[in-house]
């Protein structure tokens, strides 16, 4: 059960940042979620399917994906990020393969990070996501 956000704000608690997980190697997905949890986000997944991480998208409020490029069994998680990026929600590539240098041009504004990753800049790169997103969204207020 996750806090309430207006009372977690009114103590000087940081609201939740609900992350999309997509990774299909097991063990990284659940050390992902262990990590991410305690650094202060409400993990959504981890979901290792094209098919299953389009339903999350469905049915959850995203603010920010962490995507294997390469899910196994032919499958790869671009039909992910373009509904992502098509929902406005910053995506960072979590990718072992060097061959998808092209990822940043095909999806603006998304960062990559290769595996194994230090999680203290994964975390930097999630953090810097939504900074941005966080700025883009107040820059159309104003």
């Amino acid at each position: 059960m996750q806090p309430n956000a207006d009372l977690m704000r009114s103590i000087g608690m940081q609201t939740l940042r609900n992350i999309l997980v997509v990774e299909d190697e097991c063990l990284i997905a659940m050390d992902l979620e262990m990590k991410l949890s305690a650094a202060g986000f409400s993990v959504i997944g981890p979901a290792s399917h094209v098919a299953s991480s389009l339903s999350l998208i469905q049915s959850h409020k995203i603010d920010v994906a962490l995507l294997d490029v390469d899910l196994g069994q032919g499958e790869n998680s671009l039909p992910i990020a373009a509904e992502l990026t098509r929902r406005g929600i910053p995506i960072l590539f979590h990718t072992g393969r060097r061959a998808f240098t092209d990822l940043l041009t095909q999806f603006a504004g998304a960062r990559q990070i290769y595996k194994p990753a230090d999680f203290c800049k994964l975390k930097g790169h999630l953090e810097a996501l939504l900074a941005e997103a966080a700025e883009t969204s107040q820059s159309r207020v104003d």
